[in-house]
Order: structure tokens, then sequence, then C-alpha cells
């Protein structure tokens, strides 16, 4: 039992943690908002995660008010992955209208789920009532998440080059999450096998998704590449060649264009630096070209 918990809180605590580090990573040119975004969503997630896969080990105490207090953290899943997804495709922020009518919306939700006004658990902690909130916190949750998933999937069809191929990734992400919970919490237990714990393991791999794509935000911009050279997040030092990969297949105009002027920027990057060596420092021309390969190593 506890290394199954221990399973759920490590896949938790990592997914954290790439929603710091999008959050703090500097080379990209990912806007404050979007990555604030990305961080509030993944410590949602966490702590949604994390309050679901250790219902076993609440104490009968506090059996009505944790289950509650970890719908109260869903309330902003939704809300702040429909504002990823905005800020990713660069669609246009609600009215203030509209977030006002959010916000009390968000508070009505927050305010049920914290006052122990969500759910009844009857008997077992597994068991519940839902009360009207839940219902509204059910349909708030459905509605923001599909449309989420139209502005991904309207993108991909409406847009090409670099944003159509984010698009792309984030959908995948969210693909896999999704499925990974449906087999651990809806499928697997009409068979007798419960594994729900498991569905952690479909978030995190959401979030590698998300956050390899938005720290990638930049790097899809092809001058960029080179010039960072090894200041380049680890994310797109590990997940570069899967991303080049994927754009090959899905997007081989844009792949054919980003290899060429990458390859051009990168010849003017050894160039200059060249020039640099040759005019700062007291070299044989042997030793300028084995500065120069250990420099560019990475891209040659």
């Amino acid at each position: 039992m506890l290394f199954l918990a221990a399973i759920n809180v490590i896949c938790s605590f990592c997914t954290f943690f790439l929603g710091i580090y999008v959050f703090r990573t500097k080379v990209t040119v990912v806007p404050l908002r979007l990555r604030f975004s990305f961080l509030v969503l993944t410590l949602a997630a966490t702590l949604w995660v994390i309050g679901s896969g250790m219902r076993n080990f609440i104490p009968l105490s506090l059996a009505q008010q944790i289950p509650n207090w970890t719908l109260g953290v869903t309330v902003l899943i939704p809300f702040f992955l429909l504002e990823v997804v905005r800020g990713a495709t660069n669609r246009k922020h609600p009215s203030r209208g509209i977030r006002f009518a959010e916000a009390l919306l968000l508070s009505y939700l927050l305010y049920s789920a914290f006052a122990c006004k969500m759910i009844v658990v009857t008997g077992n902690i597994s068991v519940y009532r839902p009360l009207l909130a839940y219902h509204i916190l059910i349909a708030y949750a459905a509605f923001y998440c599909g449309s989420a998933v139209l502005l991904l999937i309207s993108t991909i069809q409406k847009t090409e080059g670099n944003r159509k191929f984010m698009a792309l990734i984030m959908t995948i992400g969210i693909a896999y999450g999704l499925c990974v919970a449906l087999l651990f919490i809806y499928l697997l237990p009409i068979f007798g096998i419960f594994k729900g714990y498991l569905s952690s393991i479909g978030v995190l791999g959401w979030a590698i998704h998300w956050a390899i794509i938005l720290v990638d935000y930049g790097a899809l911009e092809i001058s960029q590449v080179p010039s960072v050279l090894d200041e380049r997040p680890i994310l797109l030092k590990v997940f570069a060649p899967s991303l080049r990969l994927l754009q090959r297949f899905f997007c081989p105009n844009d792949y054919s264009e980003r290899l060429r002027k990458e390859r051009a920027a990168l010849v003017e990057q050894i160039m200059l630096y060249d020039l640099d060596l040759r005019e700062n420092a007291n070299l044989s021309r042997q030793a300028r070209y084995e500065r120069v390969g250990e420099r560019f190593a990475l891209f040659l």
C-alpha cells in the first residue's frame, strides 16, 4: 500500500516540478501570464491527484472535509487549463463582464467545497451523495475543458507553422492524460481492477507534453536555437529529437524550412565565433578549430 501511495506522490510532485520549471525557465519567450497559469494548473492537478490517491489514509474525523477540499482544488483546473490554451493559441481573453461572471462562479464553487457543501460522504469514504454544487462543478469542468480542446483543434485546422505544431503536441498531451485516466478510473474497475491512483501517471504524461512544448515556445523560432547553445533548458536537450521527429511527420514543410534556417543560423554563429577567436585570442589555427568544435559539438 505504501509503495502504491509513493507512486502517486512521486508522479504528483513531478507534475508540480514541471510547472515550476516552466515558470522559472529564462531562455523561453513564453509570456509571464502563460507561465503563471501553467504553474497554478500543475499545482492544482498535483493537489487533486494526491488528495484522490491518498483517500485510504484519511482519518475518519476528516472523512467529510478532505474529499470536499479535494474537489475545491479541482475548481481551478478547468479555468487555468483554458487560460493556458488561450495564451498558447494566441486567442483573446474574455471581456470584463465575462471575467466577473467567472469570478462569481469560481467563488461559489470554492465556497461550496471548503464549506463541505459539494458532496456528503456516506459510510465508506469512496461513497458519497453529490449536492447541487457538485453538478455545477461537473458542468463547468466539461464546458471549459471542452472549450480548450475545441480551441486546440481549431488552431490545428486553421493555422500553419509553429502554432499549429504547438497545438498538436498539446492535444496529444490531453489525449494521453484522458486515455490513462479513463483506463484506471473507468475501464479497469468494470472488471474489478481498482487502480485509480495510477491515473497520476496520465497527469504526469500530460504535464510533460505541455511543459516540453511551452519551453520550446521560443526555440520554435528557428533563429533562436543556435544562439542559446548550452543555455538551452534540459527539457529541450532531452526531448528535442522527439519533437523534431513529430514535426517532420506532421508538418514536413515547416520542418524543412526550420532545418534550412537552423543550418544557416548555425553556420553564422560558427563563423562569428571563429572570427572572435581570431581577433581576440592568440591561438594557432588548429587550436582555434578545436575550440570551435568544442563550442558547437552539440550541433555538429
